[in-house]
């Protein structure tokens, strides 16, 4: 399983998975303190090219990006974070584990409401 892992809140009205790379905090003396989280973005809904076991059961899949893609979020941006399980059939994919309690079965949930009404 994969521990490093967060759903942070991408714009008003969308969250998005993550890996969380580390936190830290930037002081600017006489200003404010902030504190940053450097993250790799996950793709999703690729369960299309998986076989008919994966949407039968609604497996929600989600794909590693490259490094390069990495970017810097506020802190008070992550919602929670997620447990992810390794797809031993393809190489950086994981599963979403949403039944580990009420609140993260509650987020995916809205997540998938929110996509499934964009297609």
């Amino acid at each position: 399983p994969c521990y490093d892992t967060v759903l942070f809140q991408l714009s008003h009205s969308e969250i998005a998975f993550a890996h969380l790379v580390f936190m830290f905090s930037c002081n600017i003396p006489d200003f404010s303190t902030y504190q940053f989280a450097l993250i790799c973005p996950y793709t999703t809904n690729i369960n299309a090219a998986h076989n008919s076991f994966d949407n039968a059961f609604r497996l929600m899949c989600i794909k590693a990006c490259p490094y390069t893609v990495s970017i810097f979020i506020p802190i008070w941006s992550i919602v929670r974070g997620v447990l992810l399980y390794p797809d031993p059939k393809y190489k950086d994919e994981y599963f979403v584990v949403e039944h580990i309690d009420g609140d993260m079965f509650h987020h995916i949930n809205e997540w998938n409401r929110h996509h499934l009404d964009q297609e």
